[in-house]
């Protein structure tokens, strides 16, 4: 009876009265009563989330725990998911649990500190078990994380942090730990704080009064910062570094770690690895060959703060000792591949200052030779020249020491020379003696992608489990439009021929999809598809019936229920064909599909065509609605020829599509919309006028696809948030991308204006399209090169690449477009550098320079404007320096020359600002001689 009176004082959520029961029973009394527990829990799990089902929770808990006598079940028992915010206390665990042996309850503690962070076990009952249990302290996440929270939450007598970690017997296990978990500082890091009280002046204080080891201390927080991790993590043990103030002899014992440091950490660390080698340098402590190897890795990275900063440590020794230039003078020129021009120039500049310190190209020693730089070392010469420091060598004559090396250093400059940009290598050269001054720079041909090659589409799977095994792919990871339209009609051909058959090869594949065998808790399928097919999720859904015939026919009749939005003309075409192929399935199953394309970009060949509306009078079946009316937006209409033969075999036929598509073939086309542009806030839109020849005999479901596009119309609710649908968008319409590109440009512009992610991702399929590239597209490019998120502005470079390598950029209207929603707002110059930097990078220089020429002017128009105004200019200028390297840049490599309107006014400006020195250096590529 006693599993009677447990399991009703459970039921009644009296956890005073099932401990006291607990407690009175031996284990083979609580091992009886587990299975009513657990079907009490099943029980829960399915009653609704409420105050009546939640009150059994801690009695159920706590009883459950109690009368598992095996501590692996005891663990899983506690950890539950379904009890996790409602559960026994802590207190009351542990009471329950007291009577264990000390070896059961190390195993239970250790068990559950190694469960995820994320259980949100107590700290108290993890605590309390190892105080039961007298085992070693875990050394987990969840341990280490609920220590730190504990200690932090702390507040017994109003003590310090330092003064409660005195009092902590675990203190160096629960230190050490925190340096080993790679999870737990981000974690905890806002508990550190600032100020006095901090856990950073607390360690400090313990490590000086010993109670902390405080080399351990310096030794973990350095070891912790050489394996890298989050920036958050690495500010935490950079800041307890420097909180520990290491004495000069405590940082020479660690000179590798700090090298290391500087060249591969985060920023802020490598900024501080640097602070500390500097000195080191200045004070003579690092020999030339430390500093060279320190130089050649900071020099390499991207952060220009740092690398400027060892180049002015660099000019700093060699100032001071210029017989170090042949070991330093290398590593200076290592920055000379760097992206940025302005740290190339900084560069080269100190080369020109200490070249002199090392001998010529054809000189002996004995004698003293001018540098060819006009920036010397200020030593004259008795004839008044100026020339090279040299040594005195026993018989009076003036040598240079270590000729050979020097001789070396200079021939390592000049093959790192190389990678200048085309204007600064020339000067460069013209130092070293390499190449004649009057020599040019050679052009560099223009390198674009290959231009995409459209694809045939392979036939249907021929068998059932080949289709499983394409259906189960796209359902995994999605599928372009070629895998989908295979699949799609797979299902369609194998549903005619054997529809047993293909039910069991795909029972597998649709086995784990949320439709099949649904909880009845759950909403209705019916629901969910009527208001999306989701892909082939419908078809598949139709042929197990899990989904009505009724809902799938009003679907079909009827199309989306949700609301209108700029995309659902796109859609609602799209998933027409979806819905009547799953109707049609179940009621009246078609042999093929009419609308499969024949290429990956959607475009179908006529005489295919034919061929198959032939097929279907054969077997005297009926077309899909739907079906056709893809088609017919597919058949390729650009060969007057091809069209006009495939036109009268379809009008032979004598079946009303077979007129239809013989009409449709001997009118023009594909026709685009007239367009205009409108503002909406710092948006510049297009809407689309009326396209006729989308309307008339068109299903409903088509016809918006002919409607117009409004700017400040059909803003109601989109549900089309993904990208999996929109990949499939432009093969709808093959031949009219710009109708796509149109009814995309506000999501696009988004990710330039609201920073969202990813809505940039389909430009690289629209630059792959068919069809003109027009005013939308070029709208959309330009507004992703603006983007917020990295992988919407590589998607942008990549869609412009590819309209450049196809020979579809108009470089002048993305320019101008660029141009105006830079003064619109809603471009930021800096992001579009980056992106046009990119660019550049991949070989482009003349179609990034000819998009820049279109740009250029507007801005620099602005920036003259701003400063005739009286303004501070600082509006137009940011961004605007970078924009204008990338364009000297491009402009040296591909040999441009002529004028740029309001360059020389730019140019001519005073100061030594970046926006001055690019515009000189742009104005000095564009007015130099062109490469013979």
């Amino acid at each position: 009876m006693s599993d009677e009176a447990l399991l009703k004082a459970v039921r009644a959520g009296r956890t005073v009265e099932a401990t006291g029961l607990l407690d009175g029973m031996t284990d083979a009394e609580r091992r009886a009563c587990l299975p009513a527990l657990k079907e009490l829990r099943k029980e829960l799990r399915s009653a609704p989330w409420n105050a009546a089902s939640r009150v059994a929770h801690p009695a159920l808990h706590a009883a459950g725990a109690a009368c598992h006598t095996g501590a692996a079940g005891a663990a899983t028992w506690i950890a539950g998911v379904d009890m996790r915010w409602s559960q026994a206390s802590p207190g009351v665990l542990l009471h329950v649990l007291g009577d264990r042996e000390s070896d059961w309850l190390a195993d239970l503690t250790h068990r559950l500190a190694a469960r995820p962070v994320t259980s949100r076990l107590p700290f108290a009952l993890l605590s309390g078990l190892v105080g039961l249990s007298g085992c070693e302290v875990p050394t987990t996440d969840a341990y280490v994380r609920g220590w730190f929270e504990h200690m932090g939450a702390s507040r017994n007598g109003g003590r310090s942090v330092a003064q409660r970690l005195r009092k902590e017997p675990h203190l160096s296990v629960m230190i050490g730990a925190l340096f080993e978990s790679l999870e737990v500082t981000g974690q905890i890091s806002w508990l550190f704080g600032d100020g006095p009280g901090s856990w950073y002046n607390a360690l400090a204080e313990l490590a000086e009064e010993g109670v902390l080891d405080r080399k351990v201390l310096v030794d973990a927080c350095v070891a912790r910062l050489l394996r890298g991790g989050a920036p958050a993590d690495q500010r935490v043990f950079l800041r307890l570094l420097s909180s520990l103030a290491l004495t000069r002899a405590e940082e020479r014992e660690r000179s590798a770690d700090w090298t290391a440091l500087a060249c591969q950490a985060v920023p802020s660390v490598a900024w501080h690895a640097q602070s500390v080698l500097a000195s080191f340098a200045l004070d003579g402590e690092l020999t030339p060959g430390q500093l060279a190897e320190l130089s050649s890795g900071v020099l390499f990275r991207t952060e220009k703060k740092l690398v400027r900063a060892q180049l002015v440590l660099l000019g700093k020794v060699l100032k001071r000792d210029p017989s170090t230039a042949d070991v330093l003078l290398p590593a200076v020129a290592e920055a000379f591949g760097h992206e940025d021009t302005d740290v190339q120039e900084r560069a080269l500049k100190l080369v020109e200052r200490h070249v002199t310190a090392l001998p010529g190209p054809n000189r002996t020693p004995g004698t003293t030779g001018l540098s060819a730089s006009a920036d010397t070392d200020g030593t004259t010469g008795p004839d008044g020249t100026t020339g090279t420091v040299g040594t005195t060598g026993t018989d009076g004559t003036v040598g240079t020491a270590g000729s050979a090396g020097a001789n070396s250093a200079r021939e390592r400059l000049g093959e790192l020379a190389a990678d200048l940009s085309p204007g600064l290598r020339l000067r460069a050269q013209r130092v070293l003696g390499i190449e004649a001054p009057g020599s040019a720079a050679t052009v560099q041909e223009d390198v674009l992608p290959p231009v995409p090659r459209r694809e045939r589409l392979a036939p249907a799977p021929e068998s059932v489990a080949e289709l499983a095994e394409e259906v189960s792919a796209i359902l995994a990871s999605g599928g372009g439009v070629a895998a989908f339209e295979r699949a799609l009609d797979g299902l369609v051909r194998h549903a005619h021929r054997d529809r047993e058959a293909l039910a069991e090869a795909l029972g597998p594949v649709v086995a784990r999809c949320w439709w099949k065998d649904r909880d009845p808790r759950y909403p209705s399928a019916d629901r969910i598809f009527r208001e999306s097919p989701n892909g082939l999720e419908v078809v598949l859904a139709a042929l197990f019936e899990q989904v009505g015939t009724d809902t799938l026919h009003t679907a079909a009749q009827q199309g989306t229920t949700s609301g209108n939005c700029h995309h659902s003309a796109l859609s609602r075409a799209f998933e027409a064909r979806l819905w009547e192929a799953a109707y049609r399935l179940r009621a009246e199953p078609m042999p093929f599909l009419l609308a499969t394309p024949s290429w990956d970009t959607g475009l179908l060949e006529p005489e295919e065509l034919v061929e198959r509306l032939t097929e279907y009078r054969r077997l005297d079946a009926r077309p899909g609605t739907a079906d056709f009316a893809q088609a017919l937006l597919r058949v390729r209409r650009d060969d007057p020829a091809v069209s006009a033969a495939a036109a009268a075999r379809a009008r032979a036929l004598g079946s009303p599509e077979g007129c239809r598509l013989s009409q449709w073939l001997s009118s023009e086309g594909p026709l685009l919309p007239t367009s205009r542009r409108r503002t909406s806030g710092a948006r510049v839109l297009l809407e689309l006028g009326e396209l006729q020849e989308i309307q008339g005999h068109f299903p409903a479901e088509f016809r918006p696809l002919g409607r117009p596009l409004t700017v400040f119309k059909d803003h109601w609710y989109c549900r089309h948030w993904g990208v999996t649908d929109r990949q499939h968008w432009p093969a709808v319409v093959p031949g009219r991308r710009e109708l796509v590109a149109a009814r995309l440009l506000r999501d696009i512009s988004t990710a330039a204006i609201e920073d969202t992610r990813m809505d940039a991702m389909t430009l690289p399929l629209l630059a792959e399209a068919d069809g003109p590239a027009g005013e939308a597209l070029h709208l959309c490019v330009a507004y992703g090169l603006g983007a917020r998120h990295p992988e919407d502005r590589l998607s942008a470079v990549d869609a412009l690449l590819v309209l450049a390598a196809r020979g579809q950029l108009d470089a002048g209207r993305l320019g101008a477009d660029i141009g105006e929603l830079v003064g619109r707002g809603a471009l930021k110059k800096s992001r579009l550098a980056e992106s046009i930097r990119t660019a550049a990078a991949t070989g482009a220089y003349a179609t990034v320079w000819s998009v820049l020429r279109g740009l250029l002017p507007d801005l620099l128009a602005g920036l003259a404007a701003d400063g005739a105004g009286g303004g501070s200019g600082g509006g137009a200028v940011r961004g605007l320096g970078e924009l204008l390297a990338v364009a000297a840049d491009c402009a040296e490599r591909s040999g441009a020359h002529g004028d740029l309107p309001h360059l020389p006014e730019t140019a001519e400006r005073h100061g030594s600002s970046r926006v001055v020195t690019q515009a000189r250096r742009l104005r000095s590529a564009l007015t130099r001689e062109a490469a013979a």
